[in-house]
């Protein structure tokens, strides 16, 4: 009997909440969101969502999820989305839908591995590479779940790797490639109409690899970071580390360089704060270390500092809370270091404010709803 609740004890920390999913969280007045995830192990409930007051910095609940990745979170102040990105798993074409208690859940079945989930109107597009051999996007009603428009998406060669994505006004830009041998070239990014999917275009950007981060001011003015500009400067091409992104023209321009390899980013006043993984540079003259860069917008004068690899490494996320720049840890050698830090602007020090296992993702909702 002992063994037999103990067999039953297991099946529920491993499938089940941390917390019992029938008892609503009391939600602060100014909450936020931390999902675990980037650091996830499939089928063994690594990824989780975290409340927390961010007042106190105390944490008020957590509840945890049977998947392995997942790449994006999206809210509309009334409930939150993200989709369990796992590719071997039986949750791998799922959207789970979670109120801001954390206690009611729902799922909405989606094209497989949905990496990308961005809030249109009433629906949510959701993204989805479907083992890298083609594309898949989908728009879902956020009351019923119900798939609204649908499409496939390919390059010229008739495959793609869907690496990124991004929502502009009325319209869904989706960055791939090929494995064709023949497609040596950039990244292309193909268009497509928010509302019904109908393609409209692609984008043959020759000086554009790969974004990683998007970033909008307050003046609206879209940032895009080229987390692969060392590549196109290691193969001697033209490249940028950040490019402003005009969605009148659809022309990508050039920023003043900054550092290779941006990553993440925040814009917090006139400054833009990037962080970039050093030992991803081809340069035998360069320490192996993460740098966080402070970048003046208007005269694109800019500072820096500098911490360990092996500490720093794994930086899952970047934003602007309450006027002040955050981040996320998601793997420590010490589990106790993961969590999210604020990063002084002044001084460069990273400052842990809690402790979240594995926190990778932010989901920031500025009051309760």
């Amino acid at each position: 009997m002992k063994h037999l609740m103990l067999i039953c004890w297991l099946c529920v920390c491993l499938t089940g909440c941390a917390l019992n999913p029938l008892v609503a969280l009391t939600v602060p007045a100014h909450p936020l969101y931390v999902i675990a995830g980037q650091n996830a192990v499939p089928g063994y409930g690594s990824a989780a969502i975290s409340l927390v007051d961010r007042d106190t910095w105390r944490l008020i609940g957590t509840r945890s999820f049977q998947t392995s990745y997942v790449h994006q979170a999206t809210s509309n102040g009334h409930a939150i989305w993200f989709g369990l990105a796992g590719d071997v798993n039986n949750d791998a074409a799922i959207v789970k839908n979670i109120s801001p208690q954390l206690q009611e859940t729902s799922t909405y079945a989606s094209c497989l591995e949905p990496k990308h989930v961005h809030l249109y109107k009433q629906s949510l597009i959701v993204v989805c590479p479907e083992f890298g051999l083609s594309g898949r996007v989908q728009r879902i009603d956020i009351a019923s779940g119900r798939v609204l428009a649908e499409t496939e998406i390919n390059t010229q060669w008739g495959s793609i790797f869907v690496d990124f994505s991004y929502l502009v006004n009325d319209k869904i830009y989706i960055e791939g490639s090929s494995f064709h041998p023949d497609d040596t070239g950039p990244m292309s990014v193909i268009v497509l109409d928010a509302a019904t999917l109908t393609y409209q275009k692609t984008i043959h950007a020759s000086e554009i690899l790969g974004t990683n981060d998007v970033i909008t001011d307050e003046h609206g003015t879209i940032y895009l970071l080229n987390y692969s500009s060392q590549f196109l400067e290691d193969d001697g091409k033209p490249f940028a580390d950040v490019y402003v992104f005009d969605p009148q023209t659809e022309r990508y321009i050039a920023q003043p360089l900054i550092q290779r390899s941006p990553l993440r980013g925040a814009i917090l006043g006139n400054f833009l704060y990037t962080v970039h993984f050093t030992h991803q540079i081809n340069s035998p003259n360069r320490p192996n270390r993460v740098e966080i860069h402070k970048t003046n917008l208007h005269t694109w004068e800019h500072t820096y500092w500098y911490y360990a690899q092996e500490t720093w490494e794994y930086i899952g996320d970047m934003t602007t809370i309450d006027g002040r720049i955050f981040l996320t840890k998601y793997h420590s050698d010490d589990t106790q270091d993961d969590g999210v830090y604020e990063l002084n602007t002044d001084t460069g020090e990273l400052i842990q404010r809690i402790h979240i296992p594995a926190a990778s993702l932010f989901v920031d909702m500025p009051t309760a709803p």
